[in-house]
């Protein structure tokens, strides 16, 4: 049977060099912390019904989402015996030192959604220069306007790759003319229109001023059309 005393002595022991510690036991949840450049990294051993557990993992800044899912095979645990449970800590104590603690670093520090480094100024320089925007990146690339879509998407793509992981300020202007062109990619095959719609920053000027040149924050494009326009189908 999952115990106190079995957890320390098998899967505390094997990540206790790495600082963590046994913190307590609350509503069948085993914890173990520790504390890395001031951010608080657990594991937690919960015991469920049966011969049942599970081991939740959490950096406690916005990502046991991420975490789960990248270490989804260490989540659940059945055993039949205590022979097989032994083992079984012991494997799973292997894996998170091996595998989990060597990535906790980058797994602790926050992920700026990328939509939150957008301005105002940005979205209004969009809607007002699009065409402008448009243009610019068709003349430096050599396209001509009756080239195709595919042409223009091949040279957007290239672009897109090389500014990948600059940081977010050297690319804004680059990136305003692909989002134009994107915009102007949908129009042209699927159909629509340029509307307003965007998540104003008024409400939190400056939130995220520290943070544009954090490489979590040049992901390049990502959801390109919540900046740059909503589109509809045109009935049929």
């Amino acid at each position: 049977m999952l115990s106190k005393k079995l957890l320390l002595d098998i899967f505390g022991e094997k990540i206790k060099p790495y600082g963590f510690e046994f913190a307590g036991y609350v509503d069948r949840r085993y914890t173990f912390s520790r504390t890395a450049d001031g951010t608080e990294q657990t594991f937690v051993i919960q015991r469920d019904p049966g011969k049942v557990f599970q081991l939740l993992m959490d950096t406690h800044v916005g990502r046991v989402f991420e975490i789960d899912e990248i270490f989804w095979d260490l989540d659940y645990h059945s055993y039949e015996n205590g022979e097989e449970l032994e083992n079984i800590l012991n494997i799973l104590g292997d894996h998170v030192v091996n595998r989990v603690i060597p990535r906790l670093a980058e797994l602790s520090i926050p992920k700026v959604e990328y939509v939150d480094m957008i301005t105002d100024e940005m979205y209004a320089q969009l809607m007002q220069e699009r065409e402008e925007l448009q243009q610019r990146f068709l003349l430096r690339n050599g396209i001509a306007a009756d080239q195709g879509t595919d042409v223009v998407m091949g040279s957007l793509l290239r672009e897109m790759e090389q500014i990948k992981g600059l940081p977010f300020r050297e690319t804004i202007e680059t990136q305003l003319e692909l989002a134009a062109l994107y915009g102007y990619i949908i129009l042209r095959t699927v159909g629509g229109e340029f509307l307003q719609f965007y998540y104003t920053l008024a409400d939190q000027p400056g939130l995220y001023a520290d943070r544009y040149d954090d490489p979590y924050v040049t992901g390049l494009l990502q959801q390109a059309t919540v900046w740059t326009h909503r589109w509809s189908r045109h009935k049929v």
